[in-house]
C-alpha cells in the first residue's frame, strides 16, 4: 500500500475521532496514531496535512458537501462517508498536486474498505462527481 493511502487512511481515523468526540488536536492525534500503528513518517506528515486542510476548511467543505449530497442533511451521514468526502474536496480544492480522479478513486477505495453498506461507494462518487464538474473542474 502506497505512503497516501495509509495517510488517507490515517487522516480518516484523525477527522473521525475529531468529529465524534467534538474535540481533539489534529497534529496531536496523526502524530500519535501514526506511530501507534507504524505509519512510516510521510505518511504522518501528508496525514497531518489533510487534517489541518480540512479543519481549516471544513465550513466551506461541508457546504458542499451539503449542496451536491441531494436530500442528505450532512449530519445524518455516517461519520466514516462525511469524513472520507471532506478528505476528497479537501484534496480536489486545495491539492494541485493530486490529480483529480486520483481524489475521486482514493475516497472510493476508502468507502469500500470502511464504510457500511454497498452503496455508500456510488454515494461517494456521486456527491464528489458533483463538486469536481461543477465547482474543482473549473478553476483548471
Amino acid at each position: 500500500m502506497g505512503v497516501r493511502r495509509k495517510a488517507r487512511e490515517l487522516a480518516l481515523a484523525v477527522l473521525y475521532q475529531i468529529d465524534l468526540l467534538s474535540r481533539g488536536e489534529g497534529e496531536t492525534l496523526c502524530e500519535k496514531l501514526g506511530k501507534e500503528r507504524g505509519y512510516p513518517l510521510p505518511a504522518v506528515e501528508f496525514a497531518r496535512e489533510i487534517v489541518q486542510g480540512v479543519t481549516l476548511n471544513l465550513a466551506f467543505i461541508d457546504s458542499l458537501i451539503a449542496k451536491y449530497s441531494k436530500n442528505w442533511d450532512i449530519q445524518r451521514m455516517s461519520i466514516i462517508d462525511r469524513n472520507i468526502l471532506r478528505i476528497a474536496v479537501f484534496e480536489l480544492l486545495y491539492r494541485e498536486d493530486i490529480p483529480p480522479r486520483v481524489s475521486i478513486d482514493e475516497a472510493i477505495e476508502l468507502s469500500k474498505t470502511f464504510s457500511e453498506g454497498g452503496k455508500s461507494k456510488d454515494f461517494v462518487n456521486g456527491v464528489l462527481d458533483g463538486i469536481y464538474r461543477e465547482v474543482a473542474g473549473n478553476s483548471n
